[in-house]
């Protein structure tokens, strides 16, 4: 039986990564795709969840593919549907490119990334010799009407020993952008400059809920094979 598509992107998708949906039989895998006029663009991709964030795509038409393969290596015929994204995505990347970037490169992950996490790790890069601790800085960047200048509210500030940090339980919010930045402490003051400045959104609460229901989905599946195989014993 081929997967049935659940939930399907909206356009513009502000925030967000544009997010395909669907249902399979019960340890089953799915293998998705996008292609085009021209061919496969992205894709095919395997994998153990029931959700596609899909990337970035130029102006055009699009066509979302899916199929699954059961336990046994049977493959379904494929499940597909038509999108085409919106010009006001644009904006959101243009968005995006804006917000503050220094030495990027030096932190995970990536700048422009959506995270479909509420806690995601923020790594960076070793300081210079003498560095004793870090301090974290997290900014809250809010979008304002009528292309006015977002409003940066600082929202967390950490001074870990490690380099990396995962924030607290309900430290940041669903569908929100975040820039933050890392300032070596080197035991007498902290640098003149960061280790870097980057960026990342978190995904829509859709997106979120899709993802905990899907860990949810693998965990039950895993302990059923469990069971499975204890009582083969």
């Amino acid at each position: 039986m081929p997967p049935s598509i659940t939930a399907r992107p909206t356009f513009p998708s502000i925030g967000v990564s544009p997010t395909f949906s669907w249902t399979t039989e019960p340890g089953a895998f799915s293998r998705w795709s996008v292609v085009n006029a021209a061919g496969a663009v992205v894709g095919p991709i395997d994998t153990p969840v029931t959700a596609a964030e899909l990337p970035s795509l130029a102006d055009g038409p699009y066509t979302f593919q899916v199929i699954q393969i059961d336990a046994a290596g049977n493959v379904s015929a494929a499940t597909t549907e038509g999108f085409t994204p919106a010009p006001g995505d644009d904006a959101q990347a243009t968005f995006l490119a804006s917000l503050p970037k220094q030495n990027a490169l030096r932190l995970t992950p990536k700048a422009g990334t959506t995270l479909p996490t509420l806690r995601p790790v923020l790594r960076w890069k070793k300081g210079p010799r003498g560095t004793k601790l870090y301090n974290l800085q997290i900014f809250q960047v809010t979008k304002r009407k009528n292309s006015a200048k977002p409003k940066v509210t600082k929202v967390l500030s950490r001074f870990p020993r490690a380099r990396q940090f995962r924030p607290p339980t309900k430290g940041l919010k669903p569908g929100t952008c975040y820039v933050w930045r890392v300032w070596p402490y080197t035991g007498t003051a902290f640098t003149t400059r960061p280790v870097g400045v980057s960026n990342f959104c978190v995904a829509s609460k859709t997106v979120l809920r899709k993802k905990a229901l899907a860990a949810a989905a693998r965990k039950k599946a895993a302990q059923r094979r469990a069971a499975i195989a204890r009582a083969r014993r």
